[in-house]
């Protein structure tokens, strides 16, 4: 049957499922961005120094793994316009995880651990770039995607009280 075919074209995270994991990507750039800025920062501030900020790039995808695991990648599917200051506090978290265990893993390498003052640096840096840097891959991803295509079946009141609505 027609309704077979139609089920089996689409892999089984629903019809449209590619677009959210293209938004997906666009956050997780976005994050891979702000903390290579707060590497960039730590290696610069206080004593920093080059053999820091190489150390610093082997932990990026540590950065990636906090935001999964604090969520970050997992919330936009769940409502209709879903907006960077809607996880402020678990992007508090994530500069303060990342940057935290950054000091950490640099404290066991050959490079040594960064001091307090770039430490700090480095937690402001992330959090207000990641800020930054979401807000402009939601925006650039919304853009980017065509918009939704649905029927409302109804009164011509309601339905176009609910038209105005979507589109805002």
């Amino acid at each position: 049957p027609a309704s077979a075919r139609a089920t089996e074209a689409w892999p089984s995270t629903g019809m449209h499922g590619w677009r959210y994991a293209l938004l997906r990507r666009f956050l997780a750039c976005a994050d891979i961005v702000a903390a290579f800025l707060a590497s960039l920062s730590l290696a610069s501030v206080g004593d920093g120094n080059a053999g820091q900020f190489a150390w610093s790039l082997v932990f990026l995808p540590l950065w990636i793994v906090a935001a999964k695991l604090l969520g970050l990648y997992d919330r936009d599917q769940r409502k209709l316009r879903h907006l960077t200051v809607d996880e402020a506090p678990q992007i508090v978290m994530w500069a303060l995880i990342g940057t935290a265990g950054l000091s950490l893993f640099l404290e066991l390498t050959p490079a040594g651990p960064p001091d307090a003052s770039g430490a700090v640096v480095a937690g402001v840096v992330a959090g207000i770039s990641v800020i930054a840097l979401r807000a402009i891959a939601r925006w650039a991803w919304r853009r980017l995607m065509p918009g939704e295509r649905v029927a409302i079946i109804g009164s011509v009141s309601a339905t176009e009280l609910l038209r105005r609505k979507l589109e805002l």
